[in-house]
């Protein structure tokens, strides 16, 4: 047997005997179900690749290794001074925080440039934070907190104020010096 030979016996498309191409109604009712199931899954299919479905699933994270949530700052106030900035945190637990520490550390600021580093866990009494508030308030300094701190990895929210310093900021107002608040999150 030749190559050739050997080629041509892989035709899948062979000629039919002529008594098996003659038509028929049984024939012709095969090939019409043919083409309406063929033309039905067609625009079936058409359909369903242009119909757009928007689906969103929400996945509860069922590891326990940790129940604690690293969440880390780095915030700029240039007109505030850091001894009346404090942290906060609430979430639906019931937990509410103010002024918690973690591992942040408050940078004073005066132009851009570093005037001293302290950890946020300094606690001064009132009279004190009075005074060096003030101080900062002339000096034109003003705060870069750095670091990371711990929340309870449920739905909340924390925020960095002057909750826990209101009295001392209704004091500096009293006084004649406007707070600015501007941050800037880098």
């Amino acid at each position: 047997m030749s190559i050739k030979n050997a080629f041509v016996q892989m035709d899948i498309f062979r000629k039919m005997p002529k008594d098996l191409t003659e038509p028929t109604f049984c024939g012709a009712v095969v090939s019409f179900l043919c083409a309406m199931v063929l033309s039905g899954l067609v625009i079936s299919e058409v359909g369903n690749y242009m119909d757009v479905k928007v689906r969103s699933d929400m996945q509860v994270d069922i590891s326990h290794h940790d129940d604690k949530l690293n969440i880390n700052l780095d915030i700029e106030f240039p007109f505030m001074p850091c001894t009346l900035l404090s942290l906060d945190v609430q979430d639906i637990m019931g937990t509410h925080m103010v002024d918690i520490q973690g591992s942040l550390f408050k940078k004073r600021i005066k132009d851009n440039e570093l005037v001293a580093k302290s950890n946020a866990l300094t606690q001064y009494n009132r009279m004190a934070i009075m005074e060096e508030s003030q101080k900062a308030l002339e000096d034109k300094e003003g705060c870069y907190i750095q670091g990371y701190f711990q929340i309870n990895r449920v739905p909340g929210n924390f925020h960095i104020s002057s909750h826990a310093f209101q009295d001392i900021v209704m004091n500096l107002e009293q006084k004649g010096f406007e707070l600015d608040y501007t941050y800037k999150i880098n």
